[in-house]
């Protein structure tokens, strides 16, 4: 055993991961201005394509209790 945590297929650790999607979508809060009607399309498959991540990334990971 190791005690390296587990990475993902790309090399990144999920905590790393998890910052990376973070600083993405508050810089994409602050770019995209709320007046536009509609995103581009490459944007908003781009989006779908990590709301899609972090939903198989959250299904993944085990359930952890809370302390008491």
């Amino acid at each position: 055993m190791t005690d390296r945590p587990a990475q993902r297929p790309d090399g990144i650790d999920a905590k790393t991961a998890r910052t990376v999607a973070e600083a993405i979508g508050e810089r994409l809060r602050a770019d995209v201005r709320p007046e536009e009607p509609e995103l581009p399309g490459r944007l908003r498959l781009l989006l779908e394509q990590l709301r899609a991540q972090e939903a198989a990334e959250d299904t993944e990971l085990p359930a952890r209790p809370f302390p008491a």
